[in-house]
C-alpha cells in the first residue's frame, strides 16, 4: 500500500478546520506466486533445462520480486558430476527484466530482481527465467547420481514448487572382467 497527504493551507476570509487527510492507496496487485519446472532425469553429458514460472496470481506491468536459485549435490559432486548454476546462465523470459542479479562467492546462489516489464498482465505459466545445469561426462563407472535445484528465499511472491531432484544416468556401463589363463597344470 502507498500514502499521499492533500493539506490545504493559506486560506483567505476562511477558516480552515480539518487541514491535512492522509489517503492509502491499497496496493490490488496481488502477491504472484512461483515454482520452479524442469528435468527429473538427464543423460550423463547433457543439459538439465529448467525455468521459474508463474503459478496463480498474475504479475502486473512492473511489479516485480526477488528470489534465488541454487544448485546442491545428491549424490553426485559439484564441479565433478555437474556444474554448479552461474548466474550468467540465466534468460529472462518474454517481457522480464532482470536487475540486481547476483552470485555468492561462498554457497553459490544466485539471487534475483525480476519484473514485469511487458506493458501488460504476464499470467499463470508465463516464463520468468529459463536457465540449464550442465551434468559432466565422465568414464567412471558410478551408478545414476542426483543433484537438487532449488528456488528460495522468494520477496514480494511466495513459492509453489520449490526444489527439483534431478538423476544423471549413467552410461558408462557395466565392468566386464574376464579370467585368462592355463585350463590344465
Amino acid at each position: 500500500n502507498e500514502t499521499y497527504v492533500v493539506t490545504l493551507a493559506d486560506a483567505t476570509k476562511a477558516t480552515l478546520g480539518t487541514s491535512t487527510i492522509t489517503t492509502t492507496i491499497t496496493d490490488d496487485d496481488g502477491t504472484p506466486q512461483i515454482k520452479l519446472i524442469g528435468e527429473t532425469s538427464v543423460a550423463e553429458g547433457a543439459n538439465g533445462s529448467y525455468a521459474v514460472v508463474l503459478d496463480g496470481t498474475a504479475l502486473s506491468a512492473g511489479q516485480s520480486f526477488t528470489f534465488s536459485l541454487d544448485t546442491g549435490s545428491g549424490t553426485a559432486q559439484e564441479g565433478v558430476d555437474y556444474a554448479a548454476l552461474v548466474a550468467s546462465g540465466i534468460t529472462a523470459g518474454n517481457g522480464i527484466t532482470l536487475s540486481g542479479v547476483s552470485t555468492d562467492p561462498v554457497t553459490k546462489k544466485v539471487t534475483i530482481t525480476a519484473t514485469n516489464a511487458s506493458g501488460g498482465v504476464l499470467n499463470t505459466g508465463s516464463q520468468i527465467v529459463t536457465f540449464a545445469v550442465n551434468s559432466i561426462q565422465d568414464l567412471l563407472v558410478e551408478g545414476n547420481e542426483t543433484y537438487v535445484v532449488t528456488l528460495a528465499d522468494a520477496t514480494k511472491a511466495t513459492l509453489g514448487t520449490s526444489t527439483i531432484t534431478t538423476t544423471i544416468t549413467d552410461d558408462d556401463g557395466t565392468p566386464q572382467i574376464k579370467l585368462i589363463g592355463e585350463t590344465s597344470v
